[in-house]
């Protein structure tokens, strides 16, 4: 800032050694222009805020604590939203903290169908409860943190996703967790994953392309009655998505999947 003081304070030494000698019209001119010059430098000085979600990425607005139900996660360490209340809001932010504490959970139908187009989810949430986005039809575009170590069963479920990347950390992709996500059209899964269960990905009927981790995954079944997988690689993980491109097949069946994808 003194930099740009000193650089006015030459301009009008300047002025001051000419005005003499010069017409009053160009005298008036240079007035005017070491006024201008003056506002500008001062003006370059000036900062901008925004909100952040506190997890590294652009800064963006997040959604006032308003918008949601929300309570202690059980741990009594975080905040878990219940549900979305917000009015107004088609983008959604779901901020960091809340009340001082971090947000650590979305639990499940916390969003269902809700009129909403996009979320994103800050780097402090660990799991994703079940059917938390089902039946968002609007839902185009969700980022999820890097922290997510747990997608539920059903969590989006018949919603209008058209892509998705899910983080390094997750291990497993639940029940019926994108069943009838009918614009999905591009998944990405991380190294980290290891099971995929019954109908996560069926009649995804827009799905093309797949990335998949190198390692082999377990397909198979859960279940309720003991709360135990069964291996099953024949299970139906991938029906009813026809437009899988043959690299992605092939990818899948390297995985250790055995079933249809029609």
């Amino acid at each position: 800032m003194n930099n740009k003081l000193e650089a006015v304070q030459r301009i009008a030494g300047n002025f001051s050694r000419t005005i003499g000698r010069q017409s009053w019209k160009l005298c008036f001119l240079r007035l005017f222009t070491i006024a201008l010059v003056a506002v500008m430098l001062a003006g370059c000085g000036g900062k901008s805020s925004a909100q952040s979600t506190g997890s590294g990425r652009s800064s963006v607005k997040e959604n006032p604590a308003t918008d949601f139900q929300y309570d202690l996660t059980e741990s009594g360490d975080g905040i878990a939203i219940r549900k979305y209340i917000g009015k107004n809001g088609e983008k959604i932010v779901i901020p960091a903290k809340i009340e001082g504490y971090p947000v650590m959970e979305v639990l499940g139908v916390s969003f269902f169908s809700a009129p909403i187009t996009s979320v994103v989810i800050p780097d402090t949430v660990t799991r994703i409860g079940g059917s938390a986005f089902q039946e968002c039809k609007a839902l185009k575009e969700i980022t999820l943190p890097k922290s997510l170590k747990i997608i539920e069963s059903h969590a989006f479920m018949n919603s209008g996703l058209t892509s998705i990347v899910i983080p390094e950390g997750v291990t497993e992709i639940q029940t019926e967790t994108f069943l009838g996500c009918a614009n999905l059209t591009s998944v990405t899964l991380p190294e980290s994953l290891e099971r995929i269960y019954m109908d996560a990905f069926k009649n995804c009927a827009s799905l093309t392309d797949i990335k998949m981790p190198s390692r082999q995954i377990t397909y198979g079944i859960f279940i309720s009655l003991n709360q135990k997988f069964l291996e099953e690689p024949y299970i139906s993980v991938f029906d009813g998505c026809p437009k899988l491109s043959l690299a992605a097949r092939k990818a899948i069946t390297d995985s250790g999947y055995k079933a249809s994808f029609f």
